[in-house]
């Protein structure tokens, strides 16, 4: 079929209503909404409402005006602003944008729901989390000395909000920090039958170990009963 650039209207021969669109291809288009609505996934509720209730034969596709690929949404509108209202299936009456109704943000939010948003990294969190334990593995330093030097001036200045400030003092009462608790705990290893005793922040600087886990471990946490092999000895 040729391809045709133009103005298009979808009407309801049953009771004249419309919808009036603009496409580079218009039968391609056509195909397009017709495809859509037989699956109820329209994003014009009032089109597919109609749709679903007579079905596609009471609807015919016309083709108002054939125009060049740069002029169609000038004439669109055109035709959006002359208009009767009570009679245009038509969500937004600016050509080429939707607007944002209740209805549109519902559907919307139903086709995302459950689906991980791409936050544009070109990794995995798990890749991220292999390169930390390779660089660890290596005694390598998560960052170099010019980075950390970066990222404590891009710092200098900024403050924390009573709010934050309040939220980490109500999560810290009762905690004692990692740094200046001097318990000590022995510490014994299943697969390499070494042993420790000491603090828990020397444990961790010694093996090149991570906190979270060493903490599961000496807490008792049930998640986790050893951590490389490690286990607190009580």
């Amino acid at each position: 079929m040729e391809i045709v650039s133009g103005i298009y209207k979808i009407v309801n021969k049953i009771n004249g209503k419309y919808y009036i669109g603009s496409s580079s291809d218009v039968h391609k288009r056509w195909g397009e909404h017709i495809r859509y609505l037989n699956h109820n996934n329209h994003q014009n509720q009032y089109l597919q409402r109609s749709w679903n209730k007579h079905g596609q034969s009471s609807f015919e596709f016309v083709i108002l005006k054939t125009t060049s690929s740069n002029e169609l949404l000038n004439e669109e509108q055109k035709y959006l602003d002359n208009i009767d209202k009570s009679k245009c299936y038509n969500m937004s009456l600016i050509a080429g944008k939707v607007q944002m109704t209740d209805e549109v943000k519902d559907k919307i939010r139903q086709k995302t729901y459950g689906h991980k948003r791409n936050l544009g990294r070109k990794y995995k969190p798990i890749t991220a989390i292999k390169r930390t334990l390779s660089r660890r593995k290596n005694g390598k330093p998560w960052c170099s000395d010019e980075t950390k030097e970066k990222i404590s001036v891009a710092h200098i200045g900024k403050s924390l909000s009573d709010e934050h400030k309040k939220s980490l003092s109500i999560s810290c009462r009762g905690k004692i920090p990692h740094n200046i608790d001097y318990t000590t705990f022995t510490f014994q290893n299943k697969i390499t039958n070494d042993t420790f005793t000491g603090t828990k922040s020397d444990f961790i600087k010694k093996y090149n170990l991570f906190k979270s886990p060493v903490y599961d471990i000496i807490n008792g946490n049930n998640r986790r009963k050893s951590y490389k092999g490690w286990i607190v000895s009580r």
